[in-house]
């Protein structure tokens, strides 16, 4: 995870039986900071721009998909990040 680093990243929540449901997409998204315990990314919020935050997951929640896509699972859902 770079700054500058452009990222695609879905939100999915466990619903009552268990399952994901996907409850959001932003794309083009831009990695703004890149600290030891956290990193945000860029969002335009009612036309200014925003930083949100993610903590790095732990290593059980960690989950490689691929060179350039990784799934963070945590309880009660999944963030999932696509870099290009």
């Amino acid at each position: 995870m770079t700054v500058g680093a452009k990222v695609d990243s879905k939100l999915f929540w466990k619903d009552k039986t268990g399952n994901l449901q996907q409850q959001n997409e932003l794309t083009n998204r831009c990695v703004s900071v890149v600290q030891s315990n956290s990193f945000a990314l860029t969002v335009i919020i009612d036309g200014k721009e925003e930083k949100s935050w993610c903590d790095w997951p732990k290593k059980s929640e960690f989950q490689p998909v691929s060179e350039n896509e990784a799934n963070f699972v945590f309880e009660g859902g999944m963030l999932t990040f696509k870099f290009h």
